[in-house]
């Protein structure tokens, strides 16, 4: 398969070394590019402006609890920011779909049978689970992602 071959020819040299770096090394890769895929496809700027007006909002409604009316209308504007970080979202997770399924198809038949002690409490997907969340906060943070 000339799909297997390429992720072989790409990261292979990284399994022959250990799988624990392997699957890290591959984390690594994964988690920055879909970071900068995220930074480059998103407007940061308005992003950054909602989520900060989102807070306000939030902090206004935790305020006006005895006012139904008022609370209302907070939850509009709320859903209406929601919604636009909604469709902002939509572009990077298009862009990286197909080439995180491809890699995890890779990744299934490569380490499927590998036994490390890493491994064998979470298996190849939750170590690579818990290692994108840990270096997704790091990149974005690096990064100046919203």
């Amino acid at each position: 398969m000339v799909l297997e071959s390429t992720f072989n020819f790409l990261f292979g040299w990284a399994v022959n070394i250990s799988s624990t770096f392997a699957i890290f090394f591959i984390t690594v890769i994964a988690t920055l590019f879909s970071t900068l895929v995220y930074k480059f496809t998103t407007k940061q700027k308005m992003i950054k402006e909602l989520k900060e007006e989102t807070k306000k909002l939030n902090k206004e409604m935790r305020a006006s609890t005895n006012n139904p009316k008022r609370m209302k209308e907070i939850e509009k504007q709320l859903w209406s920011h929601n919604m636009t970080l909604m469709k902002q979202n939509l572009i990077p997770m298009i862009v990286t779909i197909i080439p995180f399924l491809l890699l995890f198809g890779w990744l299934r038949i490569t380490f499927t049978d590998y036994i490390e002690p890493l491994f064998n409490y979470f298996g190849w997907f939750g170590t690579y689970l818990i290692m994108t969340l840990i270096l997704s906060l790091v990149f974005r943070k690096i990064l100046k992602v919203y």
